[in-house]
């Protein structure tokens, strides 16, 4: 199974005023990426969502492209996986993940409400809130540290022909 994990600092771009050429930029890389490795799991762990400054509202516009574009590349999407609307509890880390329509449906994720692993597509049935609760976990709450800008993110998935749950943090 070919996996492709990547992180990336957005901060800086989100106060940028070449924001939007950078965006196209990066849209253009990462499909080439794509279309060069042909992955079959994709995770995408962004940092700084929406910038020093917390501009929200350029983040949707942003999620929205990427995921087209993974779909249009034959992937199922997860959306964005975060909480920025609770602005108190919002680390500044999303992530995205995608999976091949090869094996989509033999992918499962782990539910931290109901602790079981589930059908990953079961996910998009789910409000934004509500599916970053049940598949992601704040590795900075279940360690009793006050809530910050900085944190950590987990989710676990099941894949065909791998033997153990591989966690993402």
């Amino acid at each position: 199974m070919k996996t492709l994990l990547l992180t990336y600092n957005l901060g800086g771009y989100f106060d940028d005023p070449k924001f939007e050429a950078f965006i196209n930029y990066f849209l253009h890389k990462f499909h080439e990426l794509i279309e060069a490795v042909q992955p079959d799991f994709i995770a995408l762990n962004m940092q700084e969502l929406g910038g020093k400054h917390k501009k929200y509202e350029l983040v949707s516009p942003l999620v929205i492209r990427m995921v087209q574009g993974g779909l249009a590349l034959g992937y199922w999407c997860s959306g964005l996986l975060t909480d920025f609307e609770t602005a108190d509890e919002f680390t500044g880390l999303g992530t995205i993940v995608w999976v091949s329509n090869r094996i989509i449906d033999q992918v499962q994720t782990w539910s931290f409400k109901t602790n079981t692993f589930i059908h990953a597509t079961e996910i998009n049935d789910l409000d934004q809130k509500t599916k970053f609760t049940t598949i992601c976990d704040h590795l900075r709450i279940r360690f009793g540290e006050k809530p910050s800008r900085k944190g950590y993110l987990i989710t676990k998935w099941v894949f065909p022909g791998v033997s153990k749950p591989i966690s993402i943090v």
